[in-house]
């Protein structure tokens, strides 16, 4: 016996699609989010140890500087 889809039947398949895919494009933007973080921390490390290595070759010089004067 074949069955006939009623306008009920087809909003409910509606929202449980566009539930699964509400679900499915969550998930996969806080998984973009995630990686964007490390990311981001990765590139702050590298630019504070950068900062850091510029700033003590630079007071390395000044007192370099400061002795011989």
């Amino acid at each position: 016996m074949e069955r006939t889809l009623t306008a009920n039947d087809l909003t409910e398949r509606l929202r449980r699609r566009l539930e699964t895919e509400r679900r499915e494009i969550e998930e996969l933007t806080a998984s973009e989010l995630e990686r964007l973080g490390e990311n981001s921390r990765r590139v702050a490390r590298n630019a504070l140890s950068s900062i850091e290595r510029d700033t003590e070759e630079a007071t390395g010089r000044m007192r370099a500087l400061l002795l011989r004067a």
